[in-house]
């Protein structure tokens, strides 16, 4: 599947509204079938209206000085 047809696949789904799916099971589902590669590591996750930016590189600046291993991925605003 390529761009357009995963956009247009999407589109035709009807407004985000009606074809809105709440609630974490399908990721829970999805995550199990990968064989729950998320518990393989410990992580942290930052969520919140504010600091977010602020607070990861703070974090991560904290555990280098504890000599950890850290890796810190921020994700850019979605426009398409």
């Amino acid at each position: 599947m390529n761009f357009d047809q995963a956009l247009e696949y999407l589109l035709q789904l009807g407004h985000e509204t009606v074809a809105m799916k709440l609630g974490l099971r399908n990721t829970e589902l999805l995550l199990q079938a990968l064989g729950n590669p998320e518990q393989s590591y410990p992580a942290v996750q930052i969520a919140g209206t504010n600091g977010k930016g602020s607070t990861a590189v703070m974090l991560d600046s904290i555990c280098r000085k504890a000599n950890l291993r850290t890796g810190l991925y921020t994700s850019p605003h979605l426009v398409s």
